[in-house]
C-alpha cells in the first residue's frame, strides 16, 4: 500500500513519457491530498485538465516541471485549494463513483429499452385496430 507514502509529499511530480500505469499513480497521490505536476500525456490530461489540483507541462521539459512545482509551493492559497481539490478529484474516480455512473447508465438503457418496448406494443395495438 503506497497511499500513506503520498501523504509525505508536498507535490507529486510525474514526468511520465507514456501512459502505462500513470493514472494509478496520479489518483493515489490525489487521494492522499497531494497536488500533482505531470507531463501532458493522455491519461494525465484527462485527470488534471481543469488545473485545480495540479498542473500539466509538455513532456521532456524539466524546466517547466520545476516552475510549476515552485509556483504551487510559493503560493499558499493556490496550494491549499489544490490539496482540497485533489481529494475531491480522486473521489470522482473511486469505485463508489464508478458504480454510481454505471447504475445511471443501466437506468438510462433500461428506460430507453422500456420506452422502445412500449412503443412497439402501442404500434401493435394500432395495427390490430386497423385490421379489425
Amino acid at each position: 500500500d503506497t497511499g500513506g507514502l503520498y501523504t509525505l509529499f508536498d507535490v507529486f511530480v510525474a514526468p511520465f513519457e507514456s501512459e502505462r500505469f500513470s493514472s494509478v499513480n496520479l489518483l493515489e497521490a490525489l487521494a492522499a491530498g497531494t497536488p500533482v505536476v505531470a507531463t501532458d500525456i493522455v491519461e494525465a490530461s484527462e485527470i488534471l485538465a481543469d488545473g485545480r489540483c495540479g498542473a500539466l507541462v509538455r513532456p521532456s521539459d524539466p524546466a517547466a516541471l520545476a516552475r510549476e512545482v515552485l509556483e504551487l509551493l510559493d503560493s499558499p492559497d493556490i496550494y491549499r485549494v489544490a490539496r482540497e481539490q485533489a481529494v475531491s478529484k480522486a473521489q470522482g474516480y473511486s469505485v463508489a463513483a464508478y458504480a454510481q455512473r454505471l447504475k445511471g447508465l443501466y437506468a438510462e438503457v433500461t428506460h430507453k429499452t422500456n420506452s422502445i418496448h412500449d412503443l412497439e406494443l402501442s404500434r401493435r395495438e394500432e395495427y390490430r385496430g386497423v385490421r379489425s
